[in-house]
């Protein structure tokens, strides 16, 4: 835990000093998670039959959902970021408030601490259960036969269809019947 927290301190000067950039960079971060954990979970899987489609609108919806606690914990460390600034604003400056801003800094750094860690565990499962809304969305869509939803047709189940393995296979059936 010690390393990891030393790691992510080595990045944090090149963070924004606004609320607003890293709560939007922090939302942009998780929904490139929560879609590409999608996208390679899908292809990963030995499932056929699942179109182009049908991919897209769980990555998309697993991207969306990820994306509310990447913004939460941006969020937080944007305003982790703000007070420690001008903490370091007003020691500087040798302002009269300087040691109650640097306990504020103090507080608001472990309480962003723990919104970042909790939101950060967050980001899998919301993507997840993105995936899954998705995945439900697009079989209503499958049901209505919209094209792209799934592959089509199977060729290897027989079926009362005019593909060619139907055919081939109503062939071999009526040289029997002669």
């Amino acid at each position: 835990m010690y390393g990891a927290t030393r790691l992510a301190g080595k990045f944090s000067k090149m963070l924004p000093k606004d609320d607003v950039s890293t709560m939007i960079l922090g939302g942009v971060g998780a929904s490139a998670l929560g879609a590409g954990g999608s996208l390679a979970g899908n292809l990963a899987d030995d499932q056929i039959g699942e179109g182009p489609l049908r991919l897209g609108m769980e990555a998309s919806n697993a991207a969306a959902a990820a994306s509310i606690p990447g913004m939460i914990g941006g969020y937080g460390l944007g305003v982790a970021n703000r007070s420690k600034a001008r903490a370091i604003s007003a020691l500087r400056n040798r302002s009269l408030n300087a040691p109650e801003l640097k306990e504020v800094a103090r507080r608001t750094g472990k309480a962003a601490k723990n919104t970042a860690a909790v939101s950060s565990a967050l980001i899998p499962v919301t993507a997840g259960i993105g995936g899954l809304m998705g995945g439900g969305s697009a079989n209503l869509y499958e049901a209505m036969k919209i094209p792209g939803f799934s592959s089509g047709i199977d060729p290897e189940q027989y079926g009362p269809s005019n593909t060619q393995n139907s055919l081939y296979q109503m062939q071999g059936d009526l040289s029997r019947m002669m």
